[in-house]
């Protein structure tokens, strides 16, 4: 196996000569290039501003364009259950998070005058959820400045399953809502639900 080492006088000459052959060359171009009245020389200062802005550029934080339609919605916990606050009808009411809702829920008197008079829902003895009689209604449904123009929701008397919980709640915030998202990630810290596409 041999070793093959540079001899010293290669390594400083050479990188020397090649700097002094580039910047003869350069002198060169520029004394030949005509100088007539239209060229005029840049004032020094314009590079640096250049520069300056250059670094500016580079320094200045550029837009989240990774999670551009995320919505971070503030929560607040009642007897370990979330509720979030919505718009319904440009009406202001409080949601239960309820990720095994398949369809969000609008309490009667949030909704106002149904055309049918409903039963009041209670929980279901057979399993999860709860039994009552709804009726499909369109409503603009807005989470935090985000609104569904014409959203389907399902109308309930909610009053018992209010009474039967121990807390006040106008609806329940499910599926169809959630899953428009990628993911729902809660943060109980501090107290937000980020829902990210």
């Amino acid at each position: 196996m041999t070793i093959l080492r540079p001899r010293p006088d290669s390594i400083a000459t050479l990188p020397s000569r090649a700097i002094l052959a580039a910047a003869s060359a350069i002198l060169a171009t520029n004394h030949k290039r005509p100088r007539g009245p239209r060229q005029r020389r840049e004032p020094s200062s314009i590079p640096a501003l250049r520069y300056l802005l250059l670094a500016f550029l580079l320094l200045l934080p550029l837009p989240n364009r990774a999670h551009p339609s995320a919505l971070r919605l503030p929560f607040r916990t009642v007897r370990s259950m979330i509720l979030v606050q919505a718009k319904v009808n440009n009406t202001p009411v409080w949601l239960l998070l309820d990720t095994g809702a398949t369809r969000t829920v609008i309490g009667a008197k949030a909704y106002g005058d149904t055309p049918v008079a409903l039963r009041t829902a209670q929980r279901n003895s057979q399993g999860p959820g709860i039994l009552g009689d709804s009726v499909s209604l369109p409503v603009n449904f807005e989470l935090s400045g985000h609104i569904w123009l014409g959203q389907r929701v399902a109308v309930m008397n909610l009053d018992r399953l209010s009474q039967l919980l121990g807390i006040q709640f106008d609806g329940l915030l499910g599926q169809d809502i959630l899953r428009e998202f990628h993911t729902v990630h809660i943060d109980y810290h501090a107290h937000t639900i980020d829902l990210e596409n």
